[in-house]
């Protein structure tokens, strides 16, 4: 796959409202101008109802397929179903199965919206991050690549580098290449 193929078949979706951060771009080896989204997703809603987009620019045909590595992410909303035994507010509630909708149907918006809830609950000494989060490896920085992310916050250095961070303006003026 040509790192055009990439850019032209990129810029499509997003005309279309579909987010890809959680798909992977395949190129279809028996037509050399047809591509697959494969989307993260436990449900294969493609075997449904089959979306196939045309770019006429370039006469590309585009198919946007679900239930990529939908083994792996039943077993992560199993763990997930698990963790809802021991939330402690409803944005946690909200936060956990937000996520395990967006591993079941692949919605981008559902983890967004979990994100959301999770900052807005109440301080908890756990933070955790899992998705597709970074764009490491797609050099359109579209696609993301899955992280998993769990942290147990120490009160006292969080003070101490919520006190730093506060002052970084500060820190970064008297570095000496500035």
């Amino acid at each position: 796959m040509s790192k055009e193929d990439i850019g032209n078949v990129s810029k499509f979706p997003s005309g279309q409202g579909l987010e890809l951060q959680n798909t992977r771009l395949r190129k279809n080896k028996s037509s050399p101008d047809s591509f697959d989204f494969l989307a993260a997703s436990i449900d294969n809603l493609s075997a449904v109802n089959e979306t196939v987009y045309h770019i006429p620019e370039s006469g590309t045909k585009v198919r946007l397929m679900y239930g990529d590595h939908a083994e792996t992410l039943s077993k992560v909303c199993t763990s997930i179903s698990s963790a809802l035994e021991y939330v402690r507010n409803d944005q946690e509630t909200q936060y956990l199965q937000m996520l395990s909708e967006n591993f079941r149907i692949g919605s981008v918006q559902s983890q967004k919206e979990g994100s959301i809830a999770w900052l807005n609950g109440a301080s908890t000494p756990v933070e955790t991050v899992m998705g597709f989060m970074e764009p490491y490896r797609d050099p359109s920085s579209i696609r993301r690549e899955w992280m998993d992310l769990v942290a147990i916050k120490i009160r006292e250095q969080s003070q101490v580098f919520n006190v730093l961070a506060s002052e970084v303006e500060k820190f970064i003026r008297e570095l000496l290449w500035v």
